[in-house]
């Protein structure tokens, strides 16, 4: 401080300004500390906020998908049936399979009953004169691929809209009441690119609206698989003609192959849509096709020969899901679904480089590849998309998105349910797994004991079919496939549409069962004697027909053929003895039972040509019934473990599926 005395200047020390500055740069401190905790608890508040929102944005994403996989499910079109209700018999207990008892005879021990769920569809078995129940309609398919992998599990299947709601004819609608019947829509370009009537048995009017290049329908197939963290989710509809032109009624005469096809009538002829310009059998004011297939439409079809028109070959419209084979296109024989090869009904899940060893799985073509000019399957097979081997591994495998065979699709993610996906894992349910418990497991028939169970020599079982599975272009992959299949012998296939050879008959029977036949109880396949150990678990296991078996033939008694390979239904029934007056035989008889190709299961008898009374004038002394030996699969789980790339957030869900009714 300075102070002015008499022109002489005196400067005092500022005590008070030193002390200020202290207290200033004590401030400054405080503030810098008090500073870093509000940015510390600031960046706490903000990374939970994150956290929070990238957990929400888990929660959203994973609701709508387990919604979308949830409704399909339960608009599964394939059902349990009710067709077991009378066919309850008696079958040896575990403790007599111990004890060494005959397993021939089980009064009152074992009660081998219906369980409620989906069962595979067998050649040779069939309801009356029909191949399969009202409920059975469709397929059911899941693939496993490496059990040890939880990315390459394939599940799809047919879905009818009409399933749930209080209107619904399926059995077990009930539990589904007050759900909506919601149709599913697909894209239809307009094939003849007016509204005129006269071309309206098109699927662009489908959906009672002309031109607008969308359809909908009640019924499709549906498929899900993960390729490379992303979860597809591929549609393809079935058709449902609401406005077929007058003029096409009369041509279609109620066939369902016919009334599928996109059609037309000049001159009294119909005359298919699909045709290809070059087609000999088109009229003077032509319609005709010459786009990639899946660029233009969202519809199940397959390469194959005009209803209207052959011998042309065009994209074959599928419109029902009935499994009977007269004028129709079964859609439980695997040649006509969606991403499976129409010759060997082999389905495409790997893809291979050359004659390479190596493999890459890659689901099924997506919407990006399948939209691609070069595709064109199902309208030609000339993207030969069935066998080709070009493919770039490395590039699948890193990128993975779009193969490089298949570049420039313009429907790129049409098809995409969940993104950053880490793992997509389908289970069926198995009662034989934990000591008896039951649980979920894949199928591994180094595992599974109702999925692929071996005999105490290694042998494969009745209900393993090693000649079907994914193919890779080259060979067979491995046979974890669950599929309810055909009741149909699939040579009577090229009957119906035969523009290749299908080739799933030869050697009859083994490769025409289905690839999967979860089976109540077994056959001993080592020998004639009982075999406590085979299979895991003690299950029951019942003899083969053979005139060394020393028994009483009792009531109730149960038998395999001598031979699994005598009948198309293998091991698929076991036939039970009912006695039409007392016997005295204490074998089965040397001369065995011609038994039936073709079985009822609801009412089928057998006559024994066998004399057990010693009485031939009162033969037959035995009538053998047909016992259904397929056991149903009761539920699926299905789990999704999948990433937040803004939270870094993991998150796995799991939604269980009952199949019961």
């Amino acid at each position: 401080m300075k102070i002015n005395y008499n022109s002489t200047t005196i400067v005092i020390p500022n005590k008070r300004s030193a002390f200020t500055l202290t207290e200033m740069l004590v401030a400054v401190g405080l503030l810098i500390v008090i500073m870093t905790i509000f940015a510390e608890i600031f960046s706490i508040a903000v990374t939970a906020m994150s956290r929070q929102k990238g957990l929400a944005n888990n929660d959203q994403q994973a609701r709508t998908a387990f919604t979308i996989i949830d409704g399909d499910l339960k608009r599964m079109s394939y059902r349990s049936a009710a067709i077991f209700d009378s066919h309850k018999t008696i079958v040896p207990t575990k403790s007599q399979l111990a004890l060494n008892a005959d397993p021939l005879i089980g009064p009152n021990n074992y009660q081998m009953d219906y369980q409620e769920g989906i069962v595979p569809l067998v050649p040779g078995i069939q309801n009356g004169d029909k191949l399969a129940f009202s409920d059975q309609r469709g397929y059911f398919y899941y693939s496993e691929n490496n059990p040890a992998d939880t990315t390459d599990d394939i599940l799809q299947f047919t879905v009818d809209a009409r399933s749930v709601g209080k209107d619904s004819n399926y059995r077990g609608s009930d539990r589904y009441a007050g759900q909506k019947t919601e149709p599913y829509f697909g894209k239809a370009i307009s094939l003849s690119g007016n509204s005129n009537p006269l071309y309206s048995d098109q699927p662009d009017w489908d959906d009672g609206r002309l031109v607008n290049a969308v359809s909908k329908s009640n019924k499709a197939e549906v498929v899900y698989f993960l390729r490379h963290g992303t979860l597809y989710r591929r549609i393809l509809l079935l058709r449902e003609p609401i406005a077929p032109s007058v003029a096409m009624l009369a041509h279609d005469n109620n066939s369902l192959q016919r009334q599928a096809q996109p059609g037309y009538e000049v001159n009294n002829q119909p005359y298919d849509m699909m045709l290809p310009p070059s087609s000999a059998a088109l009229p003077p004011t032509p319609i005709t096709y010459n786009g990639n297939y899946y660029s233009d439409f969202d519809f199940s079809a397959h390469y194959g020969y005009s209803p209207y028109n052959s011998p042309d070959r065009v994209a074959v419209f599928h419109g029902s899901l009935n499994n009977e084979l007269t004028n129709n296109w079964p859609l439980g024989v695997p040649n006509y679904r969606f991403g499976f090869n129409p010759l060997n009904g082999l389905p495409r899940e790997f893809v291979r480089s050359g004659a390479s060893a190596g493999r890459v799985f890659i689901g099924r073509y997506t919407h990006a590849e399948t939209s691609a000019s070069n595709f064109q399957y199902p309208q030609t097979v000339s993207g030969n998309v069935f066998t080709r081997t070009d493919f770039d591994l490395n590039r699948v495998q890193n990128q993975g998105n779009v193969l490089d065979v298949f570049p420039g699709g313009g429907r790129s993610g049409s098809d995409v349910l969940l993104h950053n996906v880490l793992s997509f894992n389908v289970e069926i349910w198995d009662s034989t797994v934990n000591n008896g418990l039951g649980g979920f497991v894949d199928i591994d028939i180094n595992k599974a004991q109702e999925f692929g169970g071996r005999n105490s020599s290694g042998n494969q079982h009745l209900h393993e079919n090693n000649n079907y599975g994914p193919s890779d272009g080259v060979g067979l992959t491995n046979i974890n496939v669950f599929d309810t299949w055909h009741s149909s012998d699939f040579s009577t296939v090229n009957t119906l549409n035969p523009p290749l050879p299908i080739t799933l008959t030869p050697p009859f029977p083994r490769n025409i069962l289905p690839p999967t036949l979860p089976l109540q109880i077994y056959a001993d396949e080592d020998d004639n004697t009982l075999d406590v150990v085979y299979p895991a678990g003690n299950v029951p296991v019942i003899r083969r027909w053979g005139s060394s078996t020393a028994t009483t033939l009792e009531e109730g008694a149960l038998i395999f053929p001598s031979d699994r390979n005598l009948v198309p239904y293998g091991d698929a029934i076991v036939w039970q003895a009912n006695l039409i007056r007392p016997i005295t035989a204490t074998t089965v008889g040397a001369t065995e039972t011609s038994w039936p190709a073709s079985v009822d299961v609801v009412d089928g008898l057998v006559p024994d040509p066998n004399d057990y009374d010693g009485n031939p004038a009162n033969d037959p002394d035995v009538n053998w019934k047909a016992i259904d030996n397929r056991k149903s699969v009761l539920a699926l789980r299905v789990t999704i473990q999948f990433h937040d790339v803004t939270s870094d957030q993991i998150r796995q869900m799991t939604m269980v599926h009952s199949f019961k009714e």
